[in-house]
């Protein structure tokens, strides 16, 4: 009894601990090398970032699969090869011309390109938000589709 009431008490202790603990971001590099450390440059820095990261267009035979490797000559990456960074900025066009590949019904494409249209995102440092922007590639985190979305492109892949 002692030593659960011992080990209750050690979980109570790391979880009030761990519950006030809030990392924040105090400085980051921006594009020229210059740290910058107010608020709203720490913001405009990392909107910019994912500004360019989610709205770049990438065509299907330039996917690099690792920093470095780009000289490599890959003919067919296996799964733990791909990066789970690239996965999740898939282009949006692929998908729903996979699911037209894995004859799903073209109702159901209309209806998942119409939830990935117009899509926005924002980026909260230290719990303030930067205003919106569109992201016009990628799939969203936390949209009731995206776990569907993902298997989808995973399913295609495995099958080219």
């Amino acid at each position: 009894m002692d030593r659960r009431k011992n080990a209750r008490n050690f979980y109570q202790k790391v979880k009030q601990q761990t519950r006030t603990c809030k990392p924040k971001i105090r400085g980051i590099k921006n594009k020229e090398g210059k740290t910058v450390q107010t608020e709203e440059e720490i913001k405009e820095v990392w909107m910019n970032y994912f500004k360019k990261i989610l709205n770049e267009e990438q065509a299907a035979e330039e996917i690099i699969i690792a920093k470095g490797e780009e000289s490599m000559e890959i003919k067919e990456p296996t799964l733990k090869e791909i990066s789970k960074e690239r996965l999740t900025l898939i282009s949006r066009n692929r998908v729903t011309q996979a699911m037209g590949d894995m004859e799903i019904s073209t109702k159901l494409i209309k209806l998942v390109a119409m939830t990935m249209r117009d899509s926005k995102a924002c980026v909260k440092i230290n719990g303030s938000k930067k205003e919106e922007f569109t992201a016009n590639k990628g799939v969203r985190q936390g949209d009731a589709h995206s776990t569907t979305i993902f298997n989808i492109a995973l399913e295609y892949m495995t099958k080219i």
